[in-house]
């Protein structure tokens, strides 16, 4: 019984580094979104030189993209966290039932 319960608790153990890694991956994705946004500037201001519609448009695409690429990575960033929390409070459950 006791080697099922340290199977477990390795397995909840290399999840939980997993989705560690994926939090610290969101963080640095959420920097790179940085990129949309001053990608969209860049654009809209040499676009409005020709035509405001396009200079617009192109403002607008890289606010959009910029506030999508937020939202998918803190949405994603919150529920790894809650997962995260999860896990370890399995693991903490595990080894109590180990020990005793």
């Amino acid at each position: 019984m006791s080697g099922d319960v340290d199977a477990q608790i390795v397995k909840y153990e290399d999840w939980a580094a997993k989705l560690a890694e994926n939090i610290e991956d969101m963080a640095r994705q959420r920097r790179w979104s940085w990129a949309y946004l001053t990608g969209g500037i860049v654009a809209g201001g040499i676009g409005w030189r020709f035509n405001h519609f396009f200079g617009g448009a192109a403002f607008t695409l890289g606010l959009i993209l910029w506030a999508t690429a937020l939202y998918i990575t803190y949405m994603r960033t919150w529920y790894y966290q809650n997962e995260l929390a999860r896990t370890r409070l399995e693991i903490e459950k595990l080894l109590e039932s180990s020990v005793s």
